[in-house]
Formats: structure tokens, C-alpha cells, sequence
């Protein structure tokens, strides 16, 4: 079973699984506000950025 984890931007919903949000963050990430990829993961899913999607 694959989990992804899905933002919703203005054109179009993107899905991405958690590895790659993580490398997704360590190539475009806000680094001036979090000191690592899991800590900004984490934070995207507190605040309901992301949406889990099982399937």
C-alpha cells in the first residue's frame, strides 16, 4: 500500500510520497525557517498542507 501525501496548489493537486517530499525539500525548500526536511514535513502536516492519501 502506497501513502501519498498530496498538496494542493492553484493549477493542479501534486501527490508525492513522503521520501520524495523530503528530497523535494532538500532541492526547493524554505531553509531560512526549517532546520530539516522532517521538521518541514512534519509541519505541512500539522497544519493540513498535506493531505494523506492512502491507495
Amino acid at each position: 500500500m502506497d501513502i501519498g501525501y498530496t498538496y494542493f496548489e492553484e493549477e493542479r493537486p501534486i501527490t508525492l510520497t513522503r521520501e520524495e517530499w523530503l528530497k523535494w525539500f532538500e532541492k526547493y525548500g524554505d531553509k531560512e525557517n526549517f532546520t530539516d526536511a522532517k521538521s518541514w514535513f512534519s509541519e505541512m502536516l500539522k497544519m493540513q498542507i498535506f493531505v494523506r492519501e492512502e491507495g
